[in-house]
């Protein structure tokens, strides 16, 4: 997961997760932006993965790590964009980062670019 952040002094800031490895036995990765409690928390991102289960033949989910703070709620106030795997997924509008990813996505079903039915 790739998170971009623009700041209103035109300060940049890039964060990447590592890839994981299939030799490690990682089948496959999970990356979670937590944006709940953006205010109070920050953005973070909780990784996991999904790993064999040694004694079973299931695969099992594992947390990685405790949350990571990608920006804190005092970063946040300064804050203007943030960027999430090349889709912008907050901008600031007044005092409040606001969330435009749904929009970006539904324009595409909306416009009969993406509108297959299942």
């Amino acid at each position: 997961m790739r998170v971009q952040l623009y700041y209103e002094s035109g300060s940049y800031s890039v964060f990447d997760t590592t890839l994981l490895s299939y030799q490690d036995d990682i089948l496959a990765d999970d990356s979670y932006l937590d944006a709940t409690d953006i205010r109070g928390k920050g953005l973070t991102v909780v990784r996991s993965a999904h790993v064999p289960d040694e004694e079973e033949d299931v695969v099992k989910r594992m947390r990685l790590s405790q949350p990571i703070t990608v920006a804190t709620p005092e970063e946040i106030k300064h804050i203007y964009a943030v960027e999430v795997d090349g889709l912008m997924q907050f901008v600031r509008l007044g005092d409040s980062l606001v969330p435009v990813a749904r929009e970006q996505i539904m324009r595409r079903f909306e416009s009969g670019e993406g509108a297959n039915e299942y």
